[in-house]
């Protein structure tokens, strides 16, 4: 077979067209970043690929929750260890109320202290993080607790009853 100057010329001007083809699909992934603009260039690598993207999304989002239940845990346990705090005060003051020493003023002035509080149980009860309550179950949208009726405080003999909310009473006997 005889190779003509024609047959030269054009196999040139064929590998020349396929190194601009290359440079040019060289250019793109080095301009955008990316291997492969179809998923059709390379089926493997695309659906390597979109795996890869969705497993990097889960992690990413395992990470948020993470970071959002150790703010609600820290914040939770904190919450715990001052309602502990309170309700031991409550408890002292209590007690130092049915000592038979102490006049109704005195008295008097246990229960607006136990008021008080209260209240404070109230705000830690109502305790948010992110916006949402941390103490209200699946309705993180509304407060559990909300501020009831002042203590009452009674002698009956040998009971002293404090009620700190509607139904709910400490009696120390």
């Amino acid at each position: 077979m005889r190779v003509t100057q024609m047959m030269l010329a054009n196999n040139t001007l064929r590998n020349v067209s396929k190194s601009y083809d290359k440079l040019g699909t060289y250019q793109q992934q080095l301009a955008t970043g990316k291997k492969i603009h179809r998923p059709s260039e390379d089926p493997v690598v695309a659906v390597k690929g979109m795996h890869y993207r969705t497993s990097l999304t889960e992690i990413e989002q395992f990470q948020r929750n993470l970071s959002e239940a150790y703010t609600w845990m820290e914040n939770s346990e904190s919450a715990l260890n001052h309602t502990t705090n309170v309700l031991q005060r409550a408890r002292e003051l209590v007690v130092q109320a049915k000592n038979g020493t102490l006049g109704q003023e005195d008295r008097q002035a246990i229960a607006r202290e136990i008021e008080q509080l209260k209240k404070d149980l109230v705000q830690v009860a109502n305790t948010k993080v992110a916006g949402k309550y941390i103490f209200n179950g699946t309705k993180i949208e509304q407060a559990p607790v909300t501020d009831g009726t002042p203590p009452t405080v009674r002698n009956n003999n040998d009971d002293f009853m404090v009620e700190v909310a509607k139904g709910v009473k400490l009696k120390i006997t």
